[in-house]
């Protein structure tokens, strides 16, 4: 099982706008993962489509969406019904992040799926999932109503899992530029390749906090997975030991961070924290393990 690449995010924005334009796609993909969720859900969300469809020809890509919750999350009658079973260990299936306590309760669920037998793991995923989703929650700058997305998966036979977190909000460049300290960000600086960096935080002075896109990237570098930040037209990525950073073809309105790793290697938010200076801050316990 490979790692998914840019060409495969292009497409999926590019479909996504096909989608919002014409009310259609067929640029569906032969295998889902969960970012393909999150942009769809995300899309309809938009639109504010009453009742939506998908139209790729073969049910069992339709019975999947509803398994992942796609209508449940965006408040829609699911056009089919799917026998409902255990996921634990493979999934976790399309969540919104409307309040506090959806983002406390899908990061514990995320670092009980995918940490396993490792504790490390479990802390390292809490972490990681925590900042991220707490971000989005945080800086999507959406007042009320659907805030932000998550979805994950994890493939056994394939040694790989995947958690996308996405929104609709005002993207990366904007939340950084309402930062006095970054307002005159220039328009040739990529923007989400500087919020990945460890300098770069609109929380800081609070410990590890404010640090989840620095940390979830040197997680998936050291791990040698793959991870994805794209907002408005700008993109970053990290992939199996390659980093690259520019525009996108289409538009992505929001923000979606894509994780993407070996299951049979480690997750250490240590070994990331010692290679970090050591914070001045009172809250230098955040990185104590």
């Amino acid at each position: 099982m490979q790692f998914i690449g840019l060409d495969d995010i292009f497409r999926s924005i590019s479909a996504m706008r096909e989608l919002e334009q014409t009310g259609q796609t067929r640029r569906t993909p032969t295998f889902y993962r969960p970012f393909h969720f999150v942009l769809l859900a995300l899309t309809v969300q938009r639109c504010g489509w009453p009742e939506f469809h998908m139209t790729d020809g073969d049910a069992k890509f339709t019975a999947y969406a509803a398994r992942m919750h796609l209508w449940d999350a965006l408040g829609l009658q699911p056009p089919v019904s799917v026998n409902k079973y255990d996921a634990t260990g493979r999934f976790h299936p399309l969540t919104r992040l409307d309040d506090p306590d959806a983002v406390e309760d899908v990061s514990c669920k995320l670092s009980q799926l995918f940490g396993g037998d490792r504790s490390e793991n479990v802390r390292s995923i809490d972490i990681a999932v925590s900042e991220l989703v707490g971000n989005s929650y945080a800086h999507s700058n959406i007042g009320t109503g659907l805030r932000g997305l998550v979805c994950a998966q994890k493939w056994s036979g394939g040694e790989k899992a995947q958690i996308a977190i996405g929104d609709c909000g005002i993207g990366v460049r904007r939340s950084l530029t309402s930062s006095i300290e970054y307002k005159d960000i220039p328009s040739s600086v990529n923007a989400c390749e500087m919020a990945t960096m460890y300098e770069v935080t609109s929380k800081r002075g609070n410990g590890h906090s404010g640090y989840g896109l620095t940390l979830a990237k040197q997680l998936i570098e050291n791990n040698g997975g793959a991870f994805f930040l794209v907002s408005d037209d700008e993109y970053y990525m990290s992939r199996a030991g390659h980093s690259q950073s520019g525009r996108l073809p289409d538009r992505l309105p929001g923000t979606i961070v894509i994780m993407e790793w070996n299951t049979n290697v480690s997750l250490s938010a240590k070994q990331v924290y010692d290679s970090w200076p050591s914070p001045l801050e009172e809250d230098e316990y955040d990185f104590d393990f």
